[in-house]
């Protein structure tokens, strides 16, 4: 039995972000810091990552850069290595590193396909496998992931989304057996499902399998502050929470496409 109620204890523990060189992980990694946490922050970009290390010291936090792909193996077992060289323990671990990537579900190589869920999917496996059986060992953790609205629905127009959005569902539906297997042993999972946030995410995104950029994909409604997004990803945490999205909306929007999604069923199956 582990003595800490399953919520996410931020104050006093330490955490890891990766994707944390810009947008939702460096607003994240800010949040946390505030909070109390001692970070390692971690991102392929080395400049931006040496950016958020420079806001956060300034700001009071105790953190440390670990320039790290989590697609690559060695680099995640070295973020791990210097995560407990210096800290000796994570107890929070932040999935953030994504790439966005847009072209047509349909004829692209395998290894483009490879490449991107070696990030957006693998990379989570990876930093798991790495943080966490030393949770388990202590009794308590917290994993927090990052699929996207993505993740649990598609929608007309969005077809040049389908490598993202595949990787995105395995994201998710990932989170959803590490949270059943996680719980009983005293760890806590998060996941989150961002619509639109203003982090010019999408603006970064990669084309697979075409060079037409008619294929990016840039939704037509406004985009959420990122620092209110980040805000309820850390309220869900911290309130034991495994769902959150960013914005109450989209909560109904999935409530209405499972329904429709039943009512198709039945009438298939009643044909």
């Amino acid at each position: 039995m582990t003595e800490h109620p399953l919520t996410a204890q931020i104050e006093g523990s330490v955490g890891v972000v990766t994707g944390a060189a810009s947008g939702i992980g460096r607003e994240l990694a800010r949040q946390l810091g505030v909070r109390g946490a001692r970070l390692v922050v971690a991102d392929k970009n080395a400049d931006g990552l040496a950016e958020t290390v420079a806001q956060l010291s300034a700001a009071g936090v105790e953190v440390i850069g670990q320039p790290c792909d989590v697609s690559s193996d060695a680099e995640v077992d070295a973020l791990a290595a210097a995560a407990v060289n210096r800290f000796g323990s994570v107890e929070l671990l932040a999935n953030v590193a994504g790439l966005a990537v847009f072209g047509p579900p349909v004829g692209v190589a395998i290894e483009q396909w490879k490449d991107v869920l070696d990030i957006n999917f693998t990379g989570v496996v990876r930093c798991v496998n790495a943080f966490v059986p030393g949770m388990i060992e202590r009794g308590y953790g917290w994993v927090i992931t990052f699929s996207s609205l993505a993740g649990i629905m598609t929608f007309p127009g969005a077809e040049g989304s389908g490598l993202y959005v595949a990787s995105k569902f395995a994201v998710h539906g990932y989170s959803e057996s590490l949270n059943l297997y996680l719980r009983p042993r005293g760890i806590g999972v998060t996941c989150a499902f961002p619509g639109r946030v203003a982090t010019g995410f999408g603006t970064r995104g990669r084309l697979v399998g075409t060079s037409d950029t008619s294929w990016v994909l840039v939704p037509d409604w406004a985009p959420i502050d990122t620092g209110v997004a980040v805000a309820r990803v850390v309220e869900a945490m911290t309130e034991g929470r495994f769902v959150v999205f960013t914005e109450d909306k989209h909560a109904s929007w999935i409530s209405d496409r499972y329904a429709d999604l039943e009512v198709a069923i039945t009438a298939d199956v009643g044909a």
